[in-house]
């Protein structure tokens, strides 16, 4: 068994994969350390590392390469990952020595646990990524490595999709799901005009909270890392998650959330290697028809956060971060719950929309309702 799983190796931990047509699965867990193991450590081709969760999923490594002109980078996601373990997979990539750009997509509602917080339905493997071997002699490799085989025998009869991709630019890329795509074709998705059907808003008064507060998630996960690498560049840009989340949330938990953010920045702001992008003062978060579910976005989102990084946009530092904060919360007041929205952004519309906004710098940020 052992012999066959090192011959196979499904998830590329051991060695370059040995078909000439690759498959790389969605086990994000195990492709990761491979992606780690093999094409990271022992090529000299990468040297970016994408880390985030499901957010982060549909950006393609070749855009963040384009985008940073660098070798070339890998995408290290794990959806749903919590930030100890998105700290393991980077700590791994880091003890390479070959990471020299990291983009790392902050998830402000997760952050706002305390450190160390455990994914409630996962176990991650810890184990594993101080000692691949135990793998060698793990029954669900070697199911994974006959269905594998079994695949490839019949690799003429395989429509990719997000389980399988065969390249590493579009692993885990889960926007070709075909309920996915169509739900993007329609004015809202479903699941999120039935949110905005059940949220009361309650917002109108609300207010820029005034004190500050420590998260100890970025203290003990993120800083460390950017401190111990002064020599990497570190891109962090916050998911933009659409108005109908924040508006489905209680005021102390917007609350919280907000002194995150600024709690990000100010820590950040002690790095020059490290740039904080913030897109909630742009117009695509009140268009809906971006969204297919209260946070998650359609690739464009991902194209215009590239966008921003490339044309150093949108940065958040100390200096706008008052009038950012301030920006944020009449976009939320602006706000509309709509049946309908018009249709999708294209990464071309948002930035007609925030160049526009940009030339006009004393025109409101939108109309208010």
């Amino acid at each position: 068994m052992s012999a066959f799983n090192y011959v196979i190796d499904p998830f590329y931990i051991f060695h370059k994969p040995i078909f000439k047509k690759p498959i790389f699965l969605n086990h994000e867990v195990f492709m990761n350390l491979g992606q780690i193991e093999t094409f990271l450590k022992k090529t000299n081709d990468y040297d970016t590392i994408l880390i985030g969760t499901s957010h982060t999923e549909n950006f393609l490594a070749d855009e963040i390469t384009h985008a940073l002109k660098s070798k070339g980078t890998l995408k290290l996601c794990l959806s749903g990952g919590y930030p100890v373990e998105l700290e393991a997979i980077a700590q791994k990539a880091l003890a390479t020595g070959k990471v020299k750009n990291i983009v790392w997509g902050f998830e402000l509602f997760q952050f706002i646990l305390p450190a160390y917080t455990p994914h409630g339905s996962r176990i991650f493997p810890y184990h594993l990524y101080k000692n691949k071997l135990p793998l060698l002699f793990d029954a669900r490799v070697l199911r994974t490595s006959l269905k594998l085989l079994l695949w490839h025998c019949k690799f003429k009869n395989i429509k990719f999709s997000w389980h399988y991709n065969n390249t590493l630019s579009s692993v885990y890329f889960y926007h070709n799901q075909p309920h996915i795509f169509d739900m993007h074709k329609r004015f809202v998705a479903p699941d999120t005009l039935k949110q905005c059907q059940t949220t009361r808003y309650h917002y109108d008064t609300f207010q820029r909270p005034h004190w500050d507060e420590t998260f100890s998630a970025i203290d003990t996960h993120l800083i460390p890392i950017i401190e111990a690498h002064p020599e990497i560049q570190f891109y962090i840009p916050i998911i933009p998650y659409s108005w109908i989340y924040f508006v489905s949330k209680d005021v102390k938990t917007l609350e919280k959330i907000m002194l995150c953010q600024r709690y990000l920045c100010k820590q950040a702001s002690s790095f020059k290697n490290t740039h904080v992008y913030a897109f909630h003062a742009c117009r695509f978060p009140h268009n809906l028809a971006n969204y297919y579910n209260g946070t998650h976005y359609h690739p464009d989102i991902n194209r215009y956060m590239l966008y921003a990084i490339q044309h150093d946009r949108h940065r958040l530092t100390m200096e706008n971060l008052e009038q950012y904060e301030q920006a944020m919360i009449e976009n939320l007041k602006a706000f509309e719950i709509k049946d309908t929205y018009p249709c999708m952004d294209s990464l071309e519309d948002i930035i007609r929309q925030e160049e526009a906004k940009l030339s006009s710098p004393h025109k409101p940020l939108l109309s208010h309702k």
